[in-house]
């Protein structure tokens, strides 16, 4: 799980879309900001967790049913 976790929170595209935010700022936005995310900080971990999650709840309850109804296809037939 720990193996799989590393690798899907990458996917999820937060840390991109913080650093994009950033540099969407302009110059207001200093150094420290963006170490400051390159520190892959709680929050942003967080948001990644919760969103993979999420995701793959969902992705899993879409097969389930794919499933569910591929086969009452088959024993109706």
């Amino acid at each position: 799980m720990e193996e799989y976790m590393q690798v899907a929170l990458v996917t999820t595209g937060y840390s991109m879309l913080t650093t994009v935010s950033f540099i969407g700022m302009g110059e207001i936005v200093t150094k420290q900001a963006f170490d400051w995310v390159f520190s892959h900080p709680k929050i942003i971990r967080a948001s990644e967790t919760i969103t993979r999650l999420v995701d793959d709840v969902r992705s899993h309850k879409d097969v389930f049913a794919i499933v569910f109804f591929l086969s009452v296809g088959f024993l109706m037939s």
